[in-house]
């Protein structure tokens, strides 16, 4: 599959089951699109069944027609990190304080991808795997 940032952009619109390694067991996200055709609002509700705790996280995605890039941003605008096309994957890269992480997007098809992060840090070592299959 040919990566481009316009056609990755498209990919990520819909309703997404989340199997993820490390903390998180299952989750759903959600990607919609704003009325700005530009901008993804992605919204994820996570049940953590093991200690029975449910949490949510809000992100934004923006596509830069005149650059082909897609940035993605905290809820609150600031940007997390810009996402780079380099070869059969996107990657990504943000330092938070003394914490590095780096986001590594693989798309198998237009239906399933995986993002990885990993997590470096005085405090932080890990590595979180996510699945992402369609639901619609």
């Amino acid at each position: 599959m040919q990566l481009i940032a316009k056609n990755i952009f498209k990919i990520l619109v819909g309703d997404w089951k989340v199997s993820r390694e490390v903390i998180f067991i299952s989750t759903k996200k959600n990607h919609q699109q704003d009325n700005n055709k530009d901008l993804l609002l992605y919204n994820e509700v996570m049940q953590i069944t093991d200690i029975g705790l449910e949490g949510y996280k809000k992100y934004k995605y923006k596509y830069d027609p005149s650059s082909q890039t897609i940035t993605k941003y905290f809820s609150d605008d600031k940007i997390f990190y810009r996402l780079d096309v380099c070869g059969d994957g996107i990657l990504g890269y943000h330092m938070c304080l003394s914490d590095a992480y780096k986001a590594n997007y693989e798309f198998t098809d237009k239906n399933k991808f995986t993002l990885s992060y990993e997590v470096q840090g005085p405090k932080k070592n890990y590595i979180a795997y996510s699945i992402y299959s369609r639901i619609s």
